[in-house]
């Protein structure tokens, strides 16, 4: 029987696996139909026992925050936006790309800064360079299991730095 760090440390791998897609392709150039095509190369159910995808979020600044919807709409989702847990009118966190999308379809465009527990994972993960996870949450797409998920996020710097 596999431990938790064990679970954690694969995650962390798909984590690798994904951003390692975006540093190739660059972020700049990355298309959801990239994202989509490389993420059909792995198989999550059997790969990543109980993830439910692995997506790549955006920081966006308020200035940049049209713009930002526009280009994600052009890139083959029209009906995108920007939504909020909570209030934000800080920088957000947008979830730009999740796949499998089909299970993941209702957090496209979640700003995760607008919750506490999310926004304090992506900004630990953000200063101190290193995976972080968040304290529990209810995923918006799990919304019958409260408190019973968490997000695992690992920071990707322009230039690919890591």
């Amino acid at each position: 029987m596999e431990s938790t760090l064990t679970r954690i440390q694969l995650y962390e791998y798909g984590l690798a696996g994904a951003r390692g897609s975006l540093i190739v392709v660059g972020k700049e150039a990355m298309t959801r139909n990239a994202f989509k095509m490389y993420s059909q190369t792995r198989n999550v159910d059997k790969e990543f026992p109980g993830a439910r995808g692995f997506g790549y979020i955006e920081r966006v600044l308020p200035k940049d925050e049209l713009r930002f919807v526009d280009e994600s709409r052009v890139d083959g989702w029209p009906d995108f936006t920007v939504r909020e847990l909570n209030d934000n009118s800080d920088e957000r966190f947008v979830i730009k790309y999740i796949e499998p999308v089909v299970r993941n379809m209702s957090a496209i465009g979640l700003d995760i800064a607008s919750e506490k527990h999310r926004k304090e994972a992506a900004l630990s993960a953000a200063i101190s360079g290193k995976v972080q996870i968040s304290a529990p949450i209810t995923l918006v797409q799990a919304t019958g299991k409260p408190q019973q998920s968490f997000l695992i996020l690992m920071p990707l710097y322009e230039g690919g730095d890591s």
